[in-house]
């Protein structure tokens, strides 16, 4: 799969190196991008051999510096000797005089876990209609169309530009991401496909945000997060080159239904047939007042000190990922706030003494049947239910702490908390941020003297929203790059700094007027109490 690269270098020119060093990167670098994507899954056997192929790079590097050394003291020899009228027959043998030169020491970089093992599960791929791709733009060294596929490579452009723009106040364009659309994510003359396309199409539980891949931590700075998005992967997604949709309100059973000349839908009888004055009721209908939904900006900015940009480059790529994770909690809750805004909340109804699991299934299952026949809809009716990440942690508690009649503790999966819940016809969103509307996060301590371990929160509040209401807009692209600090401005040379920005553009429409709900459930027990263990009246309340 890897093309060989010679134990002994020796015979080869430096042209030769130049080529198979060339090569053998190229390799490499297409097998981790189709491991990475998931398009080439890599066995143990090719891992291995792409790794043997990487560690040989610094050798290659080397004899090749090596060998364009000797070739520029030779040619310095004959220019000192200028044309010679004979041959000196004493002269050093050919071959006895070389010269070396020592490649300079490359700083060691943390190995790509992509090539190191088969284990590191490979991003999730967006489904959703929109992806990114990131490449440099016109004005960086080497030209436009790089494609940076890491922060750190997103860092070291960042940086390069920085110096080369210090004390010139000249704003550079590092990078662009450009969206990527499929067919159906894009606007086409009928509007019926348009909105086939807005409230059918498939979607993916998440997304990888545009500058999500997995970093590698270099020089022992670790403690990168993630920068998933699951609000925005749960998302249809569409692109929004006008800077947004307008939407027009459907109708519900209840517009249809009557009329100010009677029912729509009605029974007629032969005593109206017979009476002069009886009509027929009729419903007109009316395109309604129309509704503007825009992108937003969601603009990030860091300033970094210029010593620090050429001394610790790995500090700024993590601080870079750190922006990034802000970011994306940043825009998650603003999506979460938009969607929040248009649902009905309703408390929480009689407190039952389940275990949360059953507790929490009930009232979906509850709220799913009164939403089905309010408008008829299918029995296969999707929700999507958005609560906290730690909700699933205490549903598998909940359950691992049921009697069981096997041995041991039976631990159930995530993906089982997930099949659960699509028995009701719902998918569970992890939201990773809180927005304003939901409980608090409980801290790791519960605030005792000497500290103890807190417990997971015993409220939730739970969106439940119907599959292919909300939309996600996406104008398609993100901008990145630095200013560098104006020589004319002295406020800002005196500060001796840089800055990184970056904006993207999104937002949120609602597709029609089926309702969306906000429940909340209380009085959670994370401890697995059965029915069985329980005394109940009637209406299933503890008596």
């Amino acid at each position: 799969m890897f093309t060989t690269i010679p134990a002994d270098l020796s015979g080869l020119s430096a042209d030769e190196i130049k080529a198979l060093l060339a090569t053998s990167r190229s390799e490499v670098e297409a097998a981790r991008a189709a491991h990475t994507s998931g398009e080439h899954k890599l066995s143990k056997g090719e891992l291995a051999e792409a790794n043997a192929a990487k560690a040989r790079w610094p050798e290659l590097q080397a004899k090749l510096d090596e060998l364009d050394a000797a070739e520029d003291a030779d040619d310095d020899d004959v220019d000192a000797l200028g044309e010679p009228e004979a041959e000196d027959e004493t002269s050093e043998p050919e071959g006895e005089h070389t010269t070396t030169t020592t490649p300079e020491p490359t700083p060691a970089r943390g190995a790509n876990p992509a090539l190191e093992s088969d284990t590191t599960p490979p991003p999730a791929a967006n489904t959703s209609g929109a992806g990114r791709l990131i490449t440099t733009s016109e004005s960086m060294k080497g030209g436009a169309g790089r494609v940076l596929e890491s922060p750190e490579k997103i860092a070291a452009e960042l940086i390069s530009a920085a110096l080369a723009g210090s004390g010139t106040g000249r704003r550079t364009n590092v990078a662009v991401a450009q969206g990527v659309f499929s067919d159906t994510a894009r606007l086409r003359p009928d509007g019926t496909l348009n909105l086939e396309g807005l409230t059918m199409a498939e979607i993916e539980r998440e997304i990888t945000a545009a500058l999500d891949a997995d970093p590698t931590p270099t020089y022992d700075m670790d403690g990168y997060s993630i920068t998933s998005r699951p609000v925005a992967g749960s998302l249809a997604t569409r692109q929004a080159p006008r800077g947004g949709f307008t939407v027009y309100p459907s109708p519900t059973m209840a517009d249809i239904a009557t009329n100010a000349v009677g029912n729509a839908v009605d029974i007629w009888t032969s005593t109206d047939d017979v009476t002069p004055a009886s009509v027929k009721g009729y419903t007109t209908i009316s395109a309604g007042t129309s509704t503007r939904y825009e992108i937003y900006a969601v603009h990030r900015a860091m300033r970094v000190k210029e010593m620090l940009l050429r001394t610790f480059p790995e500090l700024v790529a993590i601080f870079v990922n750190k922006l990034e994770a802000v970011f994306a909690r940043t825009a998650e809750v603003q999506l979460l706030q938009a969607m929040y805004a248009d649902t009905t909340a309703y408390g929480d109804i009689d407190t039952q003494a389940y275990g949360a699991t059953v507790s929490i299934m009930r009232r979906l299952e509850t709220l799913a049947a009164l939403h089905r026949d309010s408008e008829r809809w299918a029995d296969d009716q999707a929700f999507d239910v958005y609560g906290p990440r730690w909700l699933q942690s205490g549903l598998r508690l909940d359950q691992m702490s049921r009697r069981s009649s096997s041995q041991g503790v039976v631990v159930p999966s995530v993906g089982e908390i997930q099949r659960q819940f699509g028995e009701l016809n719902a998918r569970y969103i992890p939201v990773l941020d809180r927005a304003s509307y939901m409980t608090a996060f409980n801290a790791v301590s519960n605030g005792a003297t000497p500290a103890k371990l807190n417990r997971l929160p015993t409220t939730v509040n739970l969106m439940v929203v119907p599959r292919g209401k909300f939309v996600r807009m996406d104008r398609g692209d993100l901008t990145v790059g630095t200013i560098g600090s104006p020589q004319r401005d002295t406020a800002l040379v005196e500060k001796n700094e840089a800055q990184i920005f970056y904006e993207a553009f999104e937002g949120v429409l609602r597709t029609s007027n089926i309702p969306a709900y906000t429940i909340t459930v209380g009085g959670l027990r994370f401890t697995g109490q059965q029915i069985a263990d329980i005394e109940m009246d009637a209406n299933g309340v503890a008596v």
